[in-house]
């Protein structure tokens, strides 16, 4: 997906967010859409709003605390 399209996935994810904060996968997505724009910290932010939620699947959450680790893991910038 070219940095445009990132960028607008990015905007739109967050007016999901700005409506519904307990929207679980636009959290993920968030994340996900910040890790292809190089952009860590905002991920790692993403994935621990995520986090916060109640509710979430253990699964789920597993997966989550796993990037987690990989993205902290990264130098730093």
């Amino acid at each position: 997906m070219s940095r445009g399209l990132q960028d607008e996935a990015v905007a739109a994810l967050q007016q999901v967010l700005a409506l519904d904060p307990g929207h679980a996968s636009a959290h993920i997505n968030l994340a996900s859409a910040y890790i292809h724009l190089g952009q860590p910290a905002a991920a790692i932010n993403a994935y621990e709003s995520f986090l916060a939620l109640p509710g979430a699947p253990d699964p789920l959450r597993k997966k989550v605390r796993g990037q987690l680790k990989l993205l902290r893991a990264l130098p730093a910038r």
